[in-house]
């Protein structure tokens, strides 16, 4: 092997011929074997520089490949607020548990289904808030198999702020509600109004569809009839719904 500048790089040499005479003028073959010399120590410097070429290639494929990725993380996470911004409506259900002060009868839960719309705006990349009006179906619920409680039309405007992260919103919600309540058998209608107030997640499913989960906490003062003033009717609420955005 030729053009090798290793001090201790000499080929493998074959088994080499010697022939010798003796005294007896008799000619002997002596075999000469050299030491084996190891092969990873006989590279050229063409070799050397192509493994050298290799590693930088790889590097540098490996730190474009880094780069690109976080490049693509960072978009993705400035769109995390965006993705919600602009206008929405959609369709929920709810259960509802009411408490009536000085009502020592226990309230059992009632269903209904609603609408809703509103509008987000995004500040940052992670911040949303905006506001949502809210209208829901009758809900009645029962306090003897003979009557039931009724809370007609409930109406809910709401400011929603949240932390966007990936495609799921992460918020709380903040507002009034206003509805009326009717006893069966009762000559009188009453109203309730006051703070509600919640919490809840919802997730992009598609580039326009939403889904989502909260819990709404209302607090209302009740009037109206023989109610005396100060009773209160409070509700928590479990609500799942469906949103289009626009």
């Amino acid at each position: 092997m030729t053009g090798c500048p290793l001090p201790d790089c000499r080929p493998v040499a074959e088994m080499q011929p010697i022939w010798t005479r003796t005294r007896a003028g008799d000619i002997a073959l002596n075999l000469h074997i050299p030491p084996p010399v190891p092969r990873q120590s006989c590279r050229s410097f063409a070799q050397l520089e192509m493994e050298t070429w290799l590693m930088q290639k790889i590097l540098k494929t490996l730190g474009l490949a880094t780069a690109c990725s976080l490049t693509l993380a960072t978009a993705s996470l400035a769109q995390d607020a965006l993705q919600w911004q602009g206008f929405y409506g959609g369709l929920q259900a709810n259960s509802i548990s009411p408490e009536i002060d000085g009502l020592f009868i226990p309230l059992g839960s009632g269903q209904s289904v609603g609408v809703f719309g509103g509008y987000n705006h995004a500040v940052g990349d992670h911040f949303v808030i905006g506001g949502e009006l809210n209208y829901n179906s009758d809900t009645s619920i029962e306090i003897t198999p003979a009557m039931d409680l009724t809370l007609e039309g409930l109406l809910t405007i709401r400011a929603r702020a949240g932390y966007a992260i990936g495609n799921a919103l992460f918020y709380g919600s903040l507002g009034y509600a206003q509805t009326d309540v009717s006893i069966t058998g009762a000559p009188f209608t009453l109203e309730a109004d006051g703070a509600i107030f919640g919490l809840g997640v919802e997730a992009m499913l598609t580039s326009n569809i939403s889904a989502r989960i909260e819990y709404i906490r209302s607090d209302m003062d009740l009037s109206g009839g023989p109610i005396p003033p100060g009773t209160n009717v409070n509700a928590d609420s479990v609500t799942m719904g469906i949103a289009y955005h626009f």
